[in-house]
């Protein structure tokens, strides 16, 4: 019976393990973003002054949209924007990667995702936007509730990705200060509601509301793979049997 550890099953072993190593990590990423179900509740801070709290918002047709999508590659340099009232929405197609956005009012979708670069870095990103202005009376307080989603995958290396959804609130006052809430992806699929709280105090005030969903994803070529969880072991099985081969030899007399 032939011998189980040979030099050249040891060898084979050893380059499959390498192999793997390199070869199993596709060159892939993707990520999403969405933001819907505007929510806005409304407290009287002085209950006494006989005045109902009340907030007029723009009406739709007059809700600011924007979508972007970009995709560059050595082979492309690719983009599409579209802003407007009422809904807008912009999309990429190509080889090198795609990128897709749409907003219609305050829902909003981002996406972008490639496979397989062609070759050099390569950067695709996408984002919706929607903007409405508003008017809240005097001692009210606004607590603006919506529902957030990110997801997306990469290695983190060659490929890193970044998806994030965010919600900002400002009155056109002196103090002009950004109230926001924000969420980014780390890992998987996050789920959030993001909230922000304004009121007013002496009079009432116009403001602005604004959400966003983004998404980017970036390869490069240069930076070195992160291998698959399981190649370091396929790694070490190789150099095991190659270790147990050379110790055989080295058992055999000369």
């Amino acid at each position: 019976m032939p011998p189980l550890v040979t030099k050249r099953n040891a060898l084979l072993a050893l380059a499959l393990a390498l192999s793997t190593t390199v070869a199993a990590h596709a060159q892939s990423a993707s990520a999403s973003a969405s933001l819907g179900k505007l929510r806005i509740e409304l407290i009287d801070l002085d209950p006494a002054d006989g005045v109902a709290p009340k907030l007029t918002l723009a009406p739709p047709e007059k809700v600011s949209n924007g979508s972007s999508a970009f995709v560059y590659s050595p082979q492309s340099n690719l983009s599409d924007y579209d802003l407007q009232a009422g809904a807008a929405s912009a999309a990429i197609n190509s080889p090198q990667g795609q990128a897709a956005a749409s907003a219609t009012g305050m829902q909003l979708e981002a996406a972008a995702n490639y496979a397989n670069p062609l070759g050099g870095s390569t950067y695709v990103s996408s984002e919706a936007t929607g903007y409405v202005g508003f008017k809240l009376t005097r001692a009210t307080r606004m607590i603006v509730t919506v529902d957030a989603s990110v997801s997306g995958d990469g290695d983190g290396r060659r490929n890193k990705t970044k998806a994030s959804a965010g919600l900002s609130g400002q009155f056109d006052d002196a103090r002009g200060i950004w109230i926001s809430d924000s969420l980014a992806w780390t890992q998987g699929r996050e789920e959030d509601e993001l909230s922000i709280s304004m009121e007013t105090l002496y009079g009432s005030l116009y403001g602005w509301l604004w959400i966003t969903a983004n998404t980017e994803l970036t390869f490069n070529e240069s930076a070195l793979p992160v291998p698959e969880p399981a190649a370091p072991a396929m790694l070490l099985a190789g150099l095991a049997v190659l270790a147990g081969y050379a110790r055989k030899k080295a058992r055999q007399p000369a």
